[in-house]
């Protein structure tokens, strides 16, 4: 009887997993995310995580990539080990446009990526006299319906925001004939959020709110509907700015949105 003596190589093709890459957790802000290029191979798992609710996913190549959405993620099954196709992802918030490259070097990894909220812009004051230094101001912010909200601040140094203590918005545009209408969910944080619906402007139109100031206790939630007159043609861009206060702090949440 022969004796079947294995080479080497045979032993650790037989010993040895198939390579695979290392699974990843990639975290992009809100510029990073605006284009990305993200890299799958075949049998691989990649989920986009997003602020806001994801409504369309489009691939231009088919064979190459699998999608799914669900909710505010959008599920990407690699099918190819090379090749590449644009994906253009549309949120509540925006349209990004970014690359899907597929290499054999990712072969059954795992990747999830989470983009982060954008931040809140810094709110322009106009300070009404001349206060003595450390005393209390009162600052004036005039919306496009020309109404007032007066917001005290204080000159001394703030206290740093904690992410906790922010408001969370989502914005969605819907459009009736010449009109767009503006829909929002409103959810305060820790401390509480104090907005007023006349003071919310839109880079293009008329904003024409249905109610005046809300005062949220903290992690309340608030729905609302707004109306747009003259936002412009379908596919343009609208950015939304709200500016709001948390105790003595005022600061403006915005997002770029595209008029439907």
């Amino acid at each position: 009887m022969k004796k079947l003596i294995p080479t080497l190589a045979l032993l650790t093709a037989l010993l040895l997993p198939t390579a695979s890459a290392a699974d990843m957790n990639i975290t992009l802000d809100d510029a990073q995310a605006e284009s990305y290029t993200l890299e799958l191979g075949p049998g691989a798992l990649a989920t986009l995580t997003w602020p806001d609710p994801v409504k369309d996913v489009t691939v231009t190549r088919s064979g190459i990539i699998e999608t799914k959405i669900v909710d505010n993620r959008v599920i990407i099954a690699g099918l190819s080990s090379n090749g590449n196709t644009p994906i253009q992802i549309t949120t509540e918030s925006g349209v990004r446009t970014w690359r899907v490259r597929m290499s054999s070097q990712q072969n059954g990894s795992i990747i999830n990526v989470r983009v982060l909220p954008p931040k809140a812009e810094a709110p322009t004051t106009v300070v009404i006299g001349d206060p003595a230094p450390g005393a209390d101001v009162t600052t004036a912010s005039t919306s496009a319906t020309g109404v007032q909200l007066g917001l005290t601040t204080n000159t001394k140094p703030a206290e740093p925001m904690r992410a906790e203590d922010l408001p969370e918005i989502k914005f969605s545009l819907a459009r009736d004939g010449n009109v767009v209408v503006l829909s929002y969910t409103l959810k305060a944080g820790s401390n509480g959020v104090l907005v007023d619906e006349r003071q919310l402007t839109a880079s293009a139109g008329q904003v024409r709110p249905t109610l005046s100031v809300l005062r949220l206790q903290p992690h309340e939630v608030r729905y609302g509907t707004l109306s747009i007159q003259g936002a412009g043609q379908a596919g343009s861009a609208l950015k939304v700015s709200w500016p709001y206060q948390i105790g003595t702090v005022a600061q403006t949440m915005s997002q770029q949105l595209v008029t439907p």
